[in-house]
């Protein structure tokens, strides 16, 4: 045997040379035959090319598989002079001698062994996405209605799965340790009519507390139910609110060990947001990941010979890839078609379009300013209202109105702007996705400073200056003895409402609009229509609720609980509705450009929910009633504290970390970091649109236009062959795809 160079495929046997031989000439009679392409009707020199063409398609699939062998070689971890090694066996071919015979079988051996690894790392990767919870669900609806809806599902899953380490960290961490050891809280014997301010401070916090609970208790049997929507009486008492928790360390079974319960407070808080960090910026990084990979231009080409995928077997998931890509198509094909009518826009229309969108922003802002101070106003009235003295004789049902009325105004204006803000922003004239994008950013805004103004709110009554020795409001200012609970149980019921308002809508708007339009034939009926999934609100519904959870966990522990639940029968009740009620969208629309934004808007998200935490355990002054901080000035003294007891070199440790000595160096570095990474992805972004600059010369060059009808027929060929054996193996969606390429390369052999 000869060994040959990297361009040619040596000839073995005089055997294998006549096969060759008697196959290529097989091949010729196929292209004749299949191709419909006379001999008389060709040019001789057009019958020659197509000939030379066909001996060398054999040698052309060598070449392909010396590539994938090489691409092999370059992914794996070995050192750099090894992957030459194998690189100059696969073009070198069989070589004499038996050193190189052992280098040889090596090499063979590496390469299985990669391949093996790789299969085995899919096989297990295939098995966990069949394990994972609602695989089969979400394919279903984003066959049947798009990647669009399925983004809002994804994320449902997404929060429901974060939620779940949520509630795992402060249940462990918090809840078991107050419910495993008793509270002696209640059975302290101070007399609470002495004079407070003549007490120390634990002392004092302990006459508070017991003044707290005389405040909560007798509550009437017919009262409970009331108790249990506001989180008023009984259910303040319980582990569900922050005024529960003992500011004592518990002890377990003796006193040579006990759990700093405050400590474990504070750190729970931080692990679970540092979590939730993590986790969003990963998400966030995916999200930006495929935002730069896609391609701004045309990519109907890639979608059509590339997205399918050839492993389908059964008919529905090759039903549900085929509408996918349909999709995906209409929303480039889209894309295209604005774009070329903004182009032909003339200035003046210009200047009308962006005055109408700056006088449209300004209204938006004026339903912004005004729904904030509605929600201040309604605030502070609905705590005077249920703090004044005469509060406790009012019905149960003028009670439950007085604690639900800030409730109620935010999510009045949670549910009707964002829908003023959709027909708003359709006359802005943007596409669809920057609709929704629009519509998101503007009802998040909304929803978080509904929010920050109730948190407002509830700073400015406890920063009342006239307050007793309990630091509980006196005179003009309320009496609110825990104001951490009083914060935990607006949103206990911003959760409750919230979760009633979905039920409501769907099953008495969403249900009875269906079977209104499908079985009454009136006019008004057909200009109703079908009703579309509004992305944008439910969506923006998702990370409510996530705020709501990094808000009230500190405030009332087991929220995440709650969520928990909501996310669950919230799945099959959107999924259910969306099946029976729900018209795919008539807008296409590109997905990634919403996963995106979405994952942008719950960065944010989180960062306006982390500060305020932040700002009360650094700076806020605790309740003295209540809460496992009552004794103490600040909640972050409870680490000074702990710190204090530390071995003087662990001191000394920490003092060093948090101090400036070691910050600034930090920072310093962190910023070369960043300027490095930077630097280096610009230099990638360089090098790859050099790379495209490249393969678009290669591309246009005479010889690859040459050879592109020539690969077409091939592929032709090839796409025949595979049909009749796809026939005989009966799937019917591989048979239809192979069927459309062959329609499409005959039209171009042709």
């Amino acid at each position: 045997m000869t060994a040959v160079g990297p361009g040619r495929l040596a000839r073995q046997t005089s055997g294998s040379s006549l096969y060759r031989r008697r196959r290529a000439h097989d091949v010729r009679e196929q292209v004749v035959d299949d191709t419909g392409i006379s001999k008389y009707a060709l040019e001789k020199g057009q019958l020659r090319g197509l000939v030379l063409a066909v001996d060398d398609l054999e040698e052309e699939w060598d070449e392909i598989e010396r590539a994938r062998q090489v691409k092999i070689v370059r992914d794996m971890a070995i050192p750099m002079g090894d992957k030459r090694k194998l690189r100059d066996r696969i073009f070198d071919g069989t070589s004499d001698g038996q050193g190189k015979r052992r280098t040889a079988c090596c090499a063979d051996t590496k390469v299985s062994c990669f391949q093996c690894w790789t299969k085995t790392k899919n096989q297990f990767k295939e098995v966990a996405e069949s394990m994972s919870l609602w695989t089969d669900a979400l394919k279903n609806i984003e066959g049947l209605f798009g990647g669009g809806v399925l983004t809002y599902f994804s994320f449902l899953k997404w929060l429901f799965l974060l939620n779940i380490y949520i509630f795992v960290l402060v249940f462990i961490f918090i809840t078991i340790p107050q419910l495993a050891f008793p509270n002696e809280d209640n059975n302290s014997t101070i007399n609470v009519a002495a004079n407070v301010s003549a007490l120390n401070k634990e002392l004092r916090a302990a006459a508070c507390s017991q003044l707290y609970v005389v405040d909560t208790e007798g509550v009437s049997d017919s009262q409970a139910y009331v108790d249990f929507l506001q989180g008023t009486g009984w259910m303040e008492k319980t582990v569900m609110f922050y005024g529960d928790y003992t500011d004592k360390r518990v002890y377990v079974s003796s006193a040579s060990y006990h759990y700093n319960l405050p400590l474990a407070f504070v750190c729970t808080v931080l692990v679970y947001f540092v979590l939730s960090l993590v986790l969003v910026v990963r998400q966030t990084a995916h999200g930006v990941r495929d935002k730069m990979l896609q391609n701004t231009k045309s990519q109907v080409g890639y979608q059509v010979f590339i997205w399918w995928d050839y492993g389908l077997s059964d008919e529905q998931n090759a039903d549900l890839l085929h509408n996918n890509i349909t999709r995906d198509i209409q929303c480039d094909l889209e894309e295209q078609r604005r774009v070329l009518s903004q182009s032909e826009r003339t200035r003046w229309q210009s200047v009308g379009l962006w005055t109408k969108r700056v006088l449209i922003n300004l209204t938006v802002v004026g339903f912004q300013v005004g729904a904030g101070y509605l929600i201040y106003f309604t605030t502070v009235k609905s705590i005077e209202m249920s703090h004044r003295s005469d509060y406790d004789l009012k019905s149960p049902a003028l009670q439950l109105l007085v604690q639900y009325m800030t409730v109620l105004t935010i999510t009045a204006l949670n549910t009707v702007l964002p829908a003023i803000f959709k027909i708003l922003v359709r006359w802005e004239d943007y596409s669809y996705a920057v609709e929704v994008n629009w519509t998101l950013g503007r009802t998040v805004f909304l929803k978080l400073a509904s929010l920050g103004m109730l948190l407002l709110s509830v700073y400015t009554q406890v920063h009342c200056t006239e307050k007793d020795d309990c630091n509980v409001g006196t005179g003009r200012c309320t009496k609110i003895r825990c104001w951490e609970t009083s914060v935990g149980q607006e949103f206990y019921k911003l959760v409750l409402l919230d979760f009633f308002v979905v039920i409501a809508v769907t099953f008495l708007v969403e249900f009875p609009r269906k079977l209104f339009v499908s079985n009454v034939d009136w006019k008004i009926a057909r200009a109703i229509g079908l009703q579309e999934f509004n992305i944008p609100k439910n969506i923006l519904d998702l990370i409510y609720t996530q705020v709501l959870v990094w808000f009230g966990t500190f405030f009332a522990p087991l929220i995440p609980a709650m969520t928990i639940i909501k996310l669950f029968l919230l799945f099959y009740i959107k999924m259910v509705s969306l099946l029976y009620n729900f018209a795919p969208s008539s807008k296409p629309y590109r997905v990634s450009d919403t996963n995106f934004f979405v994952l942008m808007v719950l960065m944010w998200a989180y960062a306006l929910c982390a500060v305020p935490i932040v700002y009360v355990i650094w700076r806020m002054p605790p309740s003295t009633s209540c809460g496992p901080f009552r004794s103490s000035e600040y909640m972050y003294d409870i680490i000074n504290v702990t710190v204090d007891e530390w071995p003087g070199w662990m001191q000394g440790i920490i003092g060093f970390l948090s101090s400036a000595a070691f910050g600034i160096p930090c920072f310093i570095i962190l910023v070369l970091i960043i300027y490095y990474a930077q630097k280096m992805m610009n230099t990638y972004k360089a090098m790859n649109q050099n790379l495209r600059e490249q393969l678009l010369m290669v591309r246009d060059t005479p010889t690859t236009l040459t050879l592109i009808p020539l690969a077409s027929c091939s592929i032709c060929i090839i796409c025949r062959q595979r049909t009749t054996i796809v026939q005989q193996n009966k799937p019917g969606s591989d048979v239809c795809v192979f069927t459309n390429v062959r329609h499409i390369m005959k039209s171009v052999c042709v």
